[in-house]
Parts: C-alpha cells; sequence; structure tokens
C-alpha cells in the first residue's frame, strides 16, 4: 500500500493502513513502521518508510538520491520571490485565510501571487460547506514536505527565535 501511494502523491494516515490491516490498529502503526525501518536499515534495503505530516510515504533514502537523479534527471529547483515567502508565511501562521485577509496583513493585493502558489501545490483552497463560496487558503502536505516539518505546529515561533 505505501509503495501504490495515493493519486496525487497523498501521504498514507495511520487510519487509512489500519483500515486495510487486518487485526491492527491505528495506535500500533507507528511501532509497526519503526519495525519495518530497522529491518530495511539491517537489509540494506534502497528505501524507508516516511513519517510526513500526518501520514507515511514510501521513500528512497538520501544515499539512494544519485540513482534518483539519474533515472529521473536533476530536479529543477523553482525560486521563490520574497513576496511569494511572505505569503506562504502569512498563510502558515495565520490560516486558513481569504484573500483578502492576506491582502489586509501584507498591506498589499496578493491574489496573483496566491494563484501560483496554488499551481505549485504549496498552498490548496478550501470552501466551507456552510458559504462554499468564500475560499480559503491553507498550506498543504507538499509545503510541510518541502519545509522539513511534520506539522505547522513545528514552525519556528518569534520566541525560539528570540533565544537564539
Amino acid at each position: 500500500m505505501l509503495f501504490v501511494g495515493l493519486p496525487q502523491g497523498g501521504v498514507l494516515t495511520a487510519q487509512q493502513i489500519a483500515g486495510l490491516m487486518r487485526g491492527v490498529r491505528p495506535a500500533e502503526i507507528d511501532e509497526l513502521v519503526r519495525d519495518l525501518n530497522d529491518s530495511y536499515a539491517r537489509t540494506g534495503r534502497p528505501y524507508t518508510i516516511a513519517s510526513q505530516g500526518a501520514g507515511y510515504r514510501l521513500t528512497l533514502r538520501d544515499e539512494f538520491a544519485a540513482v534518483r537523479q539519474r533515472f529521473l534527471g536533476r530536479v529543477r529547483q523553482a525560486k521563490l520571490s520574497p513576496a511569494a515567502i511572505e505569503v506562504l508565511a502569512v498563510v502558515a501562521y495565520n490560516g486558513p485565510l481569504t484573500a483578502e485577509e492576506v491582502a489586509s496583513q501584507r498591506g498589499t493585493p496578493s491574489g496573483p501571487i496566491l494563484a501560483q502558489l496554488v499551481r505549485r501545490q504549496l498552498l490548496q483552497q478550501d470552501r466551507a460547506a456552510d458559504n462554499p463560496r468564500v475560499v480559503r487558503y491553507a498550506t498543504t502536505e507538499r509545503f510541510l514536505r518541502l519545509f522539513g516539518v511534520e506539522s505547522l505546529a513545528d514552525l519556528p515561533r518569534p520566541t525560539d527565535l528570540e533565544r537564539q
């Protein structure tokens, strides 16, 4: 199930994994993943099960990145403008937010930047069930993965930066 994954590269949650296995509870998945990763490391497997956000994904170990690059080619890194980083920070720390709320916090319209970040799959549009015309922007699993955090709670806070 981890090899096949979900559409659009989503992660599998402990509940989804346990639901596909007989006699396994979601609370047991963390320990089972640790046991599998220990076995993979002992036997020299090129893959590992990585915890990402609220779920798990099968990935190549870092030492096999060269093989991935030879097969897929070097991944082109896209850079974000300072304005795009500012919009991401506003949404990550205060989201989900509407475009108007983002513009209010930044002091400048942000619609084109929000659209760009949605295209790059760093933000997603969410609509409330009670008012589907209102679009709110929130971060994605890809955002968490690219910035190396498990959840938005792991983002540094201003008090963390002051202590350093």
